[in-house]
């Protein structure tokens, strides 16, 4: 099986990605766990239209626990995907008890997954830099040699201008340049997922033929 974190600030369109990537890999509804602080943890089918369309009409939403997001398998997914939606990481010292542990848990998982997807709003970038954060997030990923990708999210927010000037900015880090909310862009990230899908499938054959 194979398990990709979303990972990424608070309020950056982490979830809304985590079931545009569901559609597009075929799924009409998904089972999600959700994970809270010392209660047990919830499981539910949501459909993944109307998850996407609450998401997409502005609706208030905040992840204050991970939630496991289950993909099946395809013609071209070799095993199931797990995809975690995760709590926002945030430097701020007021947070909530529930968050810390959602971080906490965020933060584990992110050290034992096999793909990460990194989510950023580009449209809070300043001086075409990444924040500290998310600086943090990439050098760890990069330390980890686990596939990597730095999501630029919310380009519709931006002019052409500062789009083109984002782009040429961050050509270093290779980043997508996606927009959640209008579904563009995204589909890239379902074939990353399919491809690094099929390569741990391939290397775990080998493993059980050995």
């Amino acid at each position: 099986m194979n398990h990709c974190i979303v990972i990424g600030q608070p309020n950056v369109g982490k979830t809304l990605l985590s079931f545009r990537l569901a559609k597009l890999c075929g799924m009409k509804s998904v089972f999600v766990i959700k994970e809270l602080l010392r209660d047990v943890p919830t499981e539910q089918v949501i459909i993944v239209n109307e998850a996407v369309q609450t998401l997409v009409n502005g609706c208030e939403h905040s992840t204050v626990g991970v939630q496991t997001i289950g993909i099946g398998m395809s013609q071209t997914m070799g095993q199931p995907v797990v995809l975690y939606d995760t709590v926002g990481l945030s430097e701020d010292a007021m947070m909530n008890i529930h968050h810390r542990h959602g971080m906490t848990r965020t933060l584990q998982l992110f050290i034992s997954c096999d793909l990460v997807f990194h989510v950023v709003d580009a449209s809070t970038l300043h001086d075409d830099k990444l924040h500290s954060i998310d600086e943090q997030i990439y050098s760890l990923a990069k330390s980890r040699k686990v596939p990597y990708v730095l999501i630029m999210n919310k380009m519709d927010l931006l002019s052409t201008k500062r789009q083109r000037r984002l782009e040429g900015m961050l050509r270093r880090y290779k980043a997508v340049f996606i927009s959640a909310k209008y579904d563009q862009g995204v589909s890239p990230l379902k074939h990353v997922l399919e491809r690094t899908n099929m390569v741990n499938y391939s290397y775990a054959a080998w493993m059980r033929g050995n």
